[in-house]
């Protein structure tokens, strides 16, 4: 990654044009902790007053109907046309996924992140099949024989092992977060579309 940015930074160019792809603007949404229903709300407002129209916030909290509390807590502070993601860090299994993602389901999600382990992916497949909600995963997945949802550019083997993949990779909104990984998904969606 690092000397990818580099050639670009010689050529001063973008490294997205440099890969032949074109700037665009991309949507970004506010990370939210898991800070509980107060935390959450008081976060979810700060963003939507700062102008994002998306947010995500960590859940997995002892029960379902916490992670239901967190969600509408967070509706009800940022308003109806927030775009709201929860993210589970890998804590459940398939089956608690499945069960806690029925209720979720009429929450109005726009995506469930990671609710099982990383490298579960016949988990993924199931919860995938059962959820009413998209299911977003590939953060956490490391090396270059993946097929990539979300791919991190930096476990993923960088760009050069990647760019044979952009062709089997699903157009969606995509995760913003910091530093290279930001970069990688930016240049990603250009890569795309």
């Amino acid at each position: 990654m690092a000397l990818w940015d580099e050639l670009a930074r010689v050529h001063n160019l973008p490294l997205v044009r440099l890969l032949g792809g074109v700037e665009k603007s991309v949507r970004a949404y506010g990370a939210i902790g898991y800070d509980g229903v107060q935390g959450c709300a008081k976060a979810a407002e700060d963003w939507a007053t700062q102008g994002f129209t998306g947010i995500k916030a960590k859940i997995g909290y002892p029960t379902v109907q916490e992670d239901v509390a967190v969600v509408r807590a967070m509706r009800k502070a940022a308003g109806d046309e927030m775009a709201i993601m929860v993210d589970y860090n890998q804590c459940l299994t398939p089956a608690k996924a499945v069960e806690r993602l029925r209720v979720l389901g009429s929450e109005g999600l726009t995506w469930v992140e990671e609710p099982t382990l990383a490298h579960d992916y016949a988990g993924h497949v199931l919860i995938a099949r059962e959820a009413r909600t998209p299911i977003q995963c590939g953060e956490n997945w490391w090396g270059p024989d993946l097929c990539l949802v979300r791919p991190h550019g930096v476990r993923t083997s960088g760009l050069s092992s990647n760019q044979p993949l952009q062709q089997t990779l699903c157009p969606q909104v995509l995760c913003f977060e910091t530093g290279a990984q930001r970069a990688t998904e930016i240049l990603w969606k250009g890569l795309l579309e």
